[in-house]
Parts: structure tokens; sequence; C-alpha cells
């Protein structure tokens, strides 16, 4: 009998202390304006002995508490329409014409801030250091307004929003606090004012309002994710945002950070936005640090505007839009399909690397220092133009290179490769500043690709140089193959060409271990140093030297093309070989072609004249055409030494020079016509033998014994010896 009635009293209190009135005698219980309504139970409880008799105790159920309107302070209990809010209470001020000042610490449901219209508005604007639980949510509307001051907490454990203002101040250390343990939407308006205070959520941070800080530095905004699509300032101060889990700054984002100021992603990161870096030097620059990967969407931008500011990326860096960065640091990868601009900063230095490796297809402006640790992979263009020259340098560096696009050097920039470099596109540096290259191994310069250089003090040091394309060493410019080893896996020591060279008066190209030519084409108005092996190809110059030890297989043709007068200095011994071939035009009876050769001169293969422009020399006239310090052997065949019915040359042999004479008389012999003293000795590029020797030499399986005789050369009468040709060549 006794449960029956306990049961039946207990549900009777519960069914009371629900309603809206209430015991006197358990309200003097409470002692307060409101009652917990678990008074009644503990009263009850007491009364029949105990807790025994009932099951584990309900949940407190919440119930709405409104703000009556005007201007009040929190604590004033007439105020509310249910008495000064409490444990449960779900809060309104929400009448549009609302101002309640904070004015002590409480525990409630949730709080609803702002009405649909006017203005309701909670703040604490003494900082009187209040504590605010909610259990739920918190929501501002349009209308609301929250402010906290020094020392205020209030902290939200529901996902929460605001659409008005929040206002965070420091006017005395420290400063507010606004914690969410859950998500927050923000499209409203956040302003943090003084210094130290902090947002905190633990989920995601929707922004698509804004959030400023305009205070002095020290606040800090930590959340579990960021999606921005409003505008974040944090501005000026060592002020900080860091998201923990992957984040993104979508294309109507904007992000501004100030002196000192941070955004620290300890994850992924994706920026179709904008974000602006304004460090300053000397104050403080600002950064933004990804531990994971960052990708920068074609529509993204970050802009650094002090010039100081830095990226730092954990992961790999993705960029298809535009980045402008002092200083870069990348742990991985970097793909850029957009634009790159490493800018100058103050006092530029050479950097630990930036990337591990390098895939650029777009557009890459280094203004100081861009290095890569590993392989660097360039289709795109890269412009090496250091702005604080010339008082400091600048310099695009990799591990290896692979270039099929175009790198250009100016203003004393530079490119340093510790590897290989392969190059099917343009290196240029021909602005005439002291450009530098350097590459550590083997430089292989493919059919269509091109290395130029010129300038004062300009200069290229490469371990191993093959040439397939285009090289120009310009005035003032020296290209210096050191290395007189094997280099780099290859069989082939110092300089290989099978391309183009030309070294422009004034230029130097030095190899001392060795030049070599098989085929292609070398000028020299400047100067080549080296070990000299023209093994094929020609051979092309006026006013420059060659300087070292020339052996010649091909065709020299004085001067800067064919039928064109100039003057060559061979600074050592020159040896002709049996397919060697040497040109002299004559224009005038002082503007012939003239070869001094300080060393001994060892002659064989053919010698050619050519008489230019309708010039008919006169009997008695001589041409000094050669000069040496000593001489042995003899042309095997000459071609051009008839001129006419009425005269001819005849090829003097002296003890230090060769000397073209005139004399009269018709010269007969074996006609020659149709040939020119042009044409190469070179080997033909469907030669499978000298196809096999080149594979070697590119791919560094080694040389074999000897240099393959062409297959498919101009040979001229190899067993015949003195004049060959019946008509000279008249042009």
């Amino acid at each position: 009998m006794r449960n029956g009635v306990l049961v039946s009293v207990a549900v009777l209190l519960l069914v009371l202390t629900s309603s809206s009135s209430s015991f006197a005698a358990a309200k003097n219980l409470g002692g307060g304006s409101r009652t917990d309504p678990s008074l009644y139970v503990s009263a009850f409880v007491g009364w029949v002995g105990g807790p025994a008799y009932f099951a584990p105790a309900l949940p407190v159920p919440s119930s709405p508490d409104n703000w009556l309107g005007g201007t009040g302070n929190w604590s004033n209990g007439a105020g509310w329409s249910a008495g000064e809010p409490g444990q449960g209470s779900d809060v309104f001020i929400a009448t549009g014409n609302d101002y309640v000042t904070l004015d002590t610490s409480t525990s409630i449901n949730s709080l609803t801030l702002g009405g649909a219209s006017g203005s309701s508005t909670l703040a604490d604007t003494v900082g009187g250091g209040y504590t605010v639980n909610i259990a739920g949510a918190l929501t501002i509307n349009q209308t609301g307004t929250l402010t906290l001051s020094d020392g205020d907490v209030m902290t939200a454990n529901g996902n929460s929003s605001n659409a008005g203002t929040i206002n965070l101040n420091e006017n005395n250390f420290p400063g507010a606090t606004l914690a969410i343990n859950g998500s927050f939407t923000n499209s409203g308006g956040i302003q943090m004012n003084g210094s130290s205070n902090s947002i905190t959520v633990s989920g995601n941070l929707n922004n698509t309002g804004s959030i400023q800080d305009s205070g002095f530095g020290g606040d800090t905004i930590s959340v579990g994710s960021l999606t921005n699509s409003g505008s974040i300032t944090l501005y000026p101060g060592s002020d900080s945002i860091t998201a923990n889990a992957d984040s993104s700054n979508t294309g109507t984002g904007t992000i501004t950070l100030g002196p000192s100021a941070q955004l620290v992603v300890n994850a992924n990161f994706t920026n179709s936005g904008t974000i602006n870096l304004e460090g300053m030097y000397g104050i403080g620059s600002a950064s933004i640090t990804v531990s994971g990967s960052f990708t920068n969407t074609n529509n993204g931008n970050i802009n650094d505007v002090g010039a100081v500011d830095s990226l730092s990326v954990g992961g790999n860096l993705t960029n298809a839009g535009t980045i402008s960065i002092a200083n870069l640091s990348v742990g991985g990868e970097i793909t850029n399909t957009g634009g790159i601009t490493i800018e100058t900063v103050p006092n530029p230095s050479p950097r630990s690397p930036q990337g591990e490796g390098l895939n650029n297809s777009g557009y890459i402006l280094d203004e100081a220092y861009f290095e890569i640790a590993g392989d660097a992979t360039n289709s795109g263009q890269i412009i090496v133009q250091p702005l604080n020259y010339p008082f400091f340098g600048g310099d695009f560096g990799a591990g290896a290179l692979t270039n099929t696009g175009s790198i250009q050097l100016m203003l004393a920039g530079g490119l340093s490769v510790s590897g290989n470099v392969m190059n099917y596109g343009t290196i240029t540096g021909n602005d005439g500043t002291a450009v530098q290259v350097s590459v550590g191994g083997r430089f292989t310069n493919y059919a269509s690709g091109m290395l130029q250089l010129s300038g004062s003090g300009a200069i290229a040091t490469i371990g191993n140089m093959i040439n397939l394309g285009s090289v120009t060493v310009g005035n003032g410019a020296t290209l210096t193959v050191p290395g007189s080893a094997n280099v780099a896996g290859t069989s082939l020591a110092g300089f290989y060409n099978a391309g183009t060279v030309l070294i422009q008066s004034g230029g130097m190209v030095s190899s001392p271990s060795a030049y070599t030519q098989t085929r292609g084409v070398t000028t020299v108005d400047g100067e080549l140093r080296g070990n000299i092996n023209f093994a094929g190809g020609s051979v092309y110059g006026n006013g420059g030297t060659i300087a070292g030890s020339i052996t010649s297989n091909g065709s020299i043709n004085i001067g800067d093309a064919p039928m064109a007068v100039g003057f060559m200095t061979f600074l050592g011994n020159y040896t002709q070989r049996s397919l060697g071939s040497l040109t002299f035009d004559i224009a005038s009876a002082t503007s012939y072609d003239q070869l001094s050769v300080t060393g001994r001169a060892q002659l064989n293969g053919l010698m050619t004249v050519d008489l230019l422009n309708g010039y008919l020399p006169q009997i008695g006239n001589q041409f000094q055409i050669m000069t040496f310090a000593s001489e042995t052997g003899t042309f095997s065949s000459v071609i051009g030494l008839p001129i006419d019915s009425q005269e001819h040359f005849v090829l003097d042999y002296n003890s230090t020079n060769l000397t073209l004479d005139v004399v009269a008389g018709q010269l007969d012999g074996i006609t020659a016509t149709g040939l020119g003293g042009n044409e190469a000795f070179i080997p033909s590029s469907q030669d499978s033998s000298y196809q096999a020797w080149l594979a070697g030499q590119l791919s560094g399986s080694g040389q074999p014994s000897s240099v393959p005789e062409p297959s498919n050369l101009l040979l001229l009468g190899s067993g015949v010896t003195g004049i060959i040709a019946l008509r000279r060549k008249v042009l």
C-alpha cells in the first residue's frame, strides 16, 4: 500500500513542479526568486525516507525566459518573463528595443539575440570577467549584438551562428573569449579590439561575413576546420588563425594578414579566393603555414604586399592561380600551371631548398632565390631577375633540370644545377649583365635546344657539354667546361658539338680536356680554348682565336660564312688530316682570308681557293694566306688554282708561310666543274656506325676506339696529289 501511495504522490509532485504555479513552502526551500524543480523532489525524498524508492533522476526541463524590453541588468529578475535566467533557461533577448548589461556569471540552456526588427544587445563594456555557460546553441540574428570585454568567457556547447554583430574587447589584459563546442556559422560581423581576445570553435567555422581584428596583436582564432567565403582580417600584431582539419578559402573569400599575423592549417588547405599578406620590413612578416598540401586554384591569389612574407607547406604545393611571396618553403613537390613570383627582400641570401621537386608549365618570376632540392621540369617560363641588382644576386637552382620551355636570366641572375641538364627549349642570359650558369653534371642541349650567354662577366661553368642544338657565347661571356676526366657517366669528356656553336667577338669557350665536333658548325669570332678535334662538320670565324692543339677532319672556312673574307689565329699546333678541308676566299688584292698558326702546321686533305665578286687578280700578285712557325706535309688535293686562260695560281710552301702566287699561263688538269670549297666533310646522318657512336656518347655507354670514318663523304681524288682543278670558281 505504501508503494502505491509513494508513486501517486511522486506523479502529483512532478505535475505540480512543471506547472507555472509553485508551492510557497518549496519556494522557501529554494531561497530565491525561482525554484529549481529538483527541490520538490528532494523534499519528498526526504519525507519518504530516501532515494531508495525512486528511479534515476529525470532531466530538468528547459523553459523560455524572455527579456521584457528596454535597458537593464541581466541579474534583474524583474526584467525577465520568468525571472533571472538560470540553468535550463532558453533565453531570448529579441523585442527590438533591448540593451541588457551582463553583470553576473550564469549558466543557461540557450541564448538567442535579435528579433525581426530594431536592435537587441547583450553587453559587458567594463570587463567584469563574467562566465556564461550555454548548454546548447548561441544564436545571434541580424538585429542582435553581443559584446564581451576583459576576461569575459562565453561558451556554447551546441552548433551556433551569428548573423548580427559580435564585439570582443580588451582594455585591460586579458581579453574576451568566445568558445563554441560545435560548428559555428558567421554571416554577420565579428570585431576583435585590443589584444589577447580569442575565438575557439571545435568544429567547422563557416564564415560568409566578416571577422576583423583591429587591435594591438595577440588575438587568436582556433577552429577545427575553416571554410571562408567572407573576409577575415588580422591586422596588425601577432594575431593568428589556426585550423586543425582540412580547410578552404573559397572564391569569394578574402584573408588579410598584417605584420606578424599567421594563418596556420594543421592539415590540407585549398585557396580559391584572395589572401593578402601585409607584413612590414623591420616590424614583422605575415605567414601562412600548412602542414599538409596546399592547393591554390586558378581563381586563387596570394599577394605578398610587403615583400617580406612567407608561405610554408609541409606537403605538396599545387598552383593554378597566382602566388607572390618573398619566402617559400615546400616539403614536397611543386606543381605550377599558374604564376609564381619569388619576391626580393631587402637583404636576400641563398636559402635552403624550397621544394623537393618542381613541375612548371606556368610562369615563375624569381626576383631573389628559388631553390629545388630534386628534379625540376620546366615546360613553361622561368625568369630570374634579382630586383636588388647590383647590390644582391639571385638564383634558380635544382638538383637536375629538364627544360622544354624557356629560362631567362637577367640582372646578373643565376641558374645552378648540381646534377644534369636536358635542354629542349631555350636558356638565355643576354641582357648584358653578369649572369651565372653552373651545372655540376652533364648539359645536353638537344636539337631544339638553345643556350645563349652574353654580357661582361657572364659565366657558364658546365661539367660536361653535349650540344646538338644551338649555343651562343656573346661579348664578355665565358663558357667553361673544366673537367679533365669523364663526367656524369659519359665516356666523352669536355665539350662535344654536333649542332651549332657561335662564339662572338669578345666571347670565350674553354674546354681544356676536349672540344670535339663530329658534325654541325663552330664559328669562332672570339676565342675557343682546349684540346680541339674537328672530326667533322664546318668551322668558320673572323678575328677569332683557337688556342690549343688543333686536329681537323672537318671543313675550315676562314670568315663568318661561305664566300666571306676573314682572319683567324690558331695558338698552337695545327694538324689537318686526310678528310680535312681548308678554304681561302679572295675578294681583292688587300681583302682575302688569312690564317696564322703560331705553332707547327701539318698539312693534308683538301684546300680550296674561291675568287669572290668577279675579282680577277693580276700576274705578279701574291697572297700570303697562311703563316706558321714550321710546316710539314702538303695538301693532297687543291681546287681553284686555275684562274682563266691567261693566268693561274701557284701554291708556294715556304718555311714560315703559304702563299698563292699569280703567274701567267693556262693551267691544265682535271676538270672540277660544280665543286665548291664550302661543303663540309661530315658523316651521313643515316650512317649506322656513326649513329651507334653518337648514341653511345649520349647514353654514357662508352666510346668506340675511334670515330668511324664517314660513309658518305665528298672525296676528291684521294690518290691524286698536286693540282686537281682545271677552272677557277668565279662568283
